[in-house]
């Protein structure tokens, strides 16, 4: 059976005044956060932000001078590998030297090897000419020239014979002085490159600490960055509501005439609690999704949908005061939420009893209605 629009009216007003009631049962609860403890909680929330801003600047201070010593680090093992280099440079020109001194030394050998074979000769000569004068016992004294001549040659014999002795012992000294040297510019090089090695792992090792570091210090501070930016929204949230809980407290009573239209558009039903059935409210006509605006701060206290009504938000203005805004298509807050005078609400719907877009708006005070055209601004 088809319902008639003075049923709708009748439903609509039953369970809007459940509605208010239930409302009314919230106030004590939702009400509990006075301006006093609002302005508490603000208090709290800027010492903890000061605590946070306090730390994140310390971090951000700490992160400057990490990324710089680490830089140092960076320059300082750059420095040292550049003489490392040098140092490998050095070890292969010793290493090329060795092998000219190898060649060098070979050399030497074979000239030792000779000079060795010819001072053997010499000194085969020499026996030769001593066992020959052992054996003749000065039986050929009459022969001077003779006698002379062996003098002479041995003589030369004994000189060669000392010559090559001072050389192999020139050969020797200057061999064991090229590879003295070589050995010792190695030693020193070597010595020289374990040194910078291990300056170089202890760079090293101090650049992966601070690198940690940095990056822990870095997380810290992204954390405190978002704890921070946390807080100053819920200050801006409470600051919100404390001034949203002033105005919808102190000022609505004073509003009266000039309370901003929920709606633009034209009225298409008066408020008339007298009729039958009986019109608590203004029905406004508007265009399509014309926007629903609060017409004074205060807080969301129901948003949902009501049978005969469809979505319904009603917003309460302190303890005393209600506005209620029906036939919505969308709802752009949500329970609980404090709003502001002029802020949206939602969209308006389609509105039965106009056959059309539009918006069913009612003012109570406690849970009577009063006629809202008397605190709205004159159209």
């Amino acid at each position: 059976m088809r319902c008639t629009f003075g049923h709708i009216c009748t439903v609509r007003g039953g369970f809007l005044a459940v509605a208010v009631f239930l409302c009314l049962l919230c106030c004590q609860v939702t009400f509990a956060a006075t301006e006093a403890s609002l302005r508490d909680s603000i208090k709290q929330e800027e010492a903890k932000a000061k605590a946070r801003q306090d730390s994140l600047k310390r971090l951000t201070v700490e992160e400057k001078e990490l990324d710089s010593t680490l830089a140092a680090s960076e320059k300082s093992i750059l420095a040292l590998e550049k003489s490392l280099a040098e140092q490998r440079k050095q070890l292969a020109g010793l290493a090329a030297a060795g092998e000219s001194t190898q060649r060098d030394y070979d050399k030497l050998l074979k000239e030792q090897q000779k000079t060795e074979r010819a001072l053997a000769e010499l000194l085969s000569t020499m026996w030769s000419l001593h066992t020959r004068r052992a054996s003749i016992g000065g039986r050929d004294l009459e022969n001077w020239p003779a006698i002379d001549r062996e003098y002479y040659w041995t003589a030369d014999l004994l000189r060669a014979i000392d010559g090559y002795q001072e050389e192999l012992r020139k050969q020797e000294l200057a061999v064991s002085e090229v590879l003295s040297r070589r050995d010792a510019i190695g030693q020193d090089v070597a010595e020289q490159m374990q040194r910078l090695d291990q300056q170089k792992a202890k760079l090293l090792g101090e650049r992966i600490k601070y690198e940690q570091r940095l990056a822990m210090v870095r997380k810290q501070r992204q954390t405190a960055e978002s704890e921070l930016n946390d807080t100053l929204k819920l200050i801006a949230d409470l600051n919100f509501d404390l001034k949203s809980a002033r105005q919808a407290n102190v000022a609505i009573d004073k509003a009266k005439g000039q309370l901003p239209w929920p709606t633009t558009g034209k009225i298409a039903q008066k408020f008339s609690p007298s009729s039958n059935p009986p019109v608590r409210g203004l029905g406004f006509a508007t265009s399509g999704g014309a926007d629903v605006r609060a017409v004074h701060g205060g807080k969301v206290m129901f948003r949902d949908t009501m049978r005969g009504l469809g979505l319904v938000v009603v917003v309460q203005h302190g303890q005393d005061y209600f506005s209620i805004y029906a036939f919505l298509s969308d709802c752009a807050v949500s329970l609980g939420q404090n709003v502001n005078r002029g802020q949206t609400l939602g969209r308006c719907g389609y509105y039965p009893s106009i056959n059309g877009d539009g918006l069913y708006f009612e003012l109570r005070h406690h849970q009577n209605a009063v006629n809202p055209e008397s605190w709205l601004v004159k159209s």
